[in-house]
């Protein structure tokens, strides 16, 4: 249930840890939970409402080409400084709907001291590092839970949490040989033929580069979470010329 860690070191946090952690606790609220039934697209309306949400942050943080879909996929575009390839990043916006996931409260447990895990909503569960190494690995760090009740919604939350942040800080932060991202935000994991097309038409009409936007989408959550203990995406690694920073 646990779902991302930061070290907690030293030095105090970065502004990008702090973000990343608001946005995943704030966006993991929203209830945007899909429906494997549902013959609409997206498969619940609910989901519109993180949908809009994205869209009205993207415009305030200054992003160009901002756009919310009619099948309900939010595009954006931040420009880049010099010549070279088109990245993408890209996250759904749904959250599983085998498990409840309406009035998810999530929680940030400070420093993890390495013991059992319990929940206020439900006693009776325990998330333990016994057998779970990679839990074991992670005291000292903070961890975000969910209540007890819910999904926490990480998948995919915290990847949209990632790509919000990044957008924000590299708008802030304009820097010199810096690539054109690509920011889709795609309403749902449930792979039916019309999302198919719709995606192959939206990455056709957004994405110069068809093999970066397979690249990204093959990414697993596992991945997402590792580079985001070191603050940056793993979009960034492939940019040879990418600007180092303090994040």
């Amino acid at each position: 249930m646990f779902v991302m860690t930061w070290k907690r070191k030293a030095a105090m946090r970065t502004e990008f840890d702090l973000e990343l952690e608001e946005r995943l606790v704030r966006y993991a609220a929203i209830d945007s939970q899909s429906d494997a039934e549902s013959p609409s697209t997206p498969s619940t309306s609910i989901q519109f409402d993180m949908l809009n949400l994205l869209k009205a942050e993207l415009e305030d943080i200054g992003a160009s080409d901002v756009h919310l879909t009619d099948y309900g996929v939010v595009l954006a575009t931040i420009p880049g400084t010099a010549s070279g390839p088109t990245i993408g990043m890209l996250a759904h916006v749904d959250t599983a709907p085998q498990f409840n996931a309406t009035g998810v409260k999530p929680r940030v447990i400070k420093g993890y001291n390495g013991g059992d895990i319990t929940f206020p909503d439900d006693p009776s569960l325990v998330l333990s590092p016994d057998g779970d190494d990679y839990l074991a690995s992670k005291v000292g760090h903070d961890l975000i839970t969910a209540s007890g009740t819910t999904l926490l919604g990480a998948d995919d939350k915290a990847g949209i949490s990632i790509i919000m942040t990044a957008a924000r800080h590299l708008l802030e932060n304009r820097r010199s040989s810096m690539a054109r991202f690509v920011l889709r935000s795609r309403r749902t994991k449930k792979l039916d033929a019309g999302w198919l097309s719709n995606c192959q038409r939206t990455w056709t009409r957004a994405l110069p580069l068809p093999w970066t936007a397979r690249k990204l989408a093959r990414l697993s959550m596992k991945a997402f979470l590792r580079t985001a203990q070191k603050s940056r995406s793993l979009a960034f690694r492939s940019i040879p010329a990418w600007p180092r920073t303090n994040w």
